[in-house]
């Protein structure tokens, strides 16, 4: 996310074909998915952008939630 973050920095234009590869050397952690759902958000035509919603309903974006729900609160109170 860092290289994406200084990329955006530069001062380089934005257009057509930025950001529509992603190199394993540069972004070693993006999957596919994530890659899909990044192709999705920066696509700069806004007919073919994904909205919010889009986004929220899509299956990358609760990927992982089970491993990161925390456990129930205890409603025994504590001394």
């Amino acid at each position: 996310m860092m290289a994406l973050s200084e990329a955006l920095e530069d001062g380089s234009p934005v257009g057509p074909g930025r950001f529509t590869e992603w190199p394993e050397k540069d972004y070693p952690n993006l999957d596919g998915e994530t890659k899909r759902i990044f192709l999705r958000m920066l696509d700069l035509a806004p007919s073919k952008r994904v909205t919010m919603a889009e986004v929220l309903e899509d299956q990358w974006w609760g990927r992982g939630e089970e491993e990161y729900q925390s456990p129930p609160l205890s409603t025994t109170e504590t001394p």
